[in-house]
């Protein structure tokens, strides 16, 4: 995000080990990952909330997170910025075009949409919203303890 500060993709353990870590770090983005920062045995709903407050945009592969209530209300109560990978068997090299077309999008979203949300990145790049902030603050209002 040129101009601001330094967009930091924050991924998860679904991730391809290192591989996509690789594709964005070539592209010049800053990468941290969930084996730097916590045991890789860390429930989603503990990492969850601290990476968000952090600032960084959580990417990963782990589609139940926007289905599993306790790690919704995590991403809700952390005011996550997220972003799942939805690209089905890519090969490496597909894997690494669609993700090198989608970094500018998934900037772009990041900035002009309000967090929480999810949002998943198909082949291409082409990133859609799926959990916008609405859904994901109503998930917590019905679900999360007061």
């Amino acid at each position: 995000m040129s101009g601001e500060e330094t967009t930091v993709f924050f991924l998860d353990e679904n991730l391809l080990g290192r591989h996509v870590a690789e594709i964005l770090i070539n592209a010049g983005v800053r990468v941290e990952l969930l084996s730097d920062h916590f045991s890789t045995q860390t429930p989603d709903v503990e990492w969850l909330a601290e990476v968000s407050q952090w600032g960084w945009i959580v990417l990963t592969r782990d589609m139940a997170i926007g289905v599993n209530i306790p790690e919704a209300i995590s991403v809700a109560q952390g005011n996550a910025k997220m972003f799942a990978l939805v690209m089905g068997n890519a090969t490496r090299a597909e894997l690494e075009r669609d993700i090198v077309n989608a970094i500018p999008k998934m900037e772009r979203f990041a900035r002009s949409h309000a967090a929480p949300f999810i949002a998943k990145v198909y082949a291409f790049g082409k990133v859609r919203k799926w959990q916008d902030r609405g859904r994901l603050l109503k998930t917590l209002r019905q679900f999360a303890p007061d």
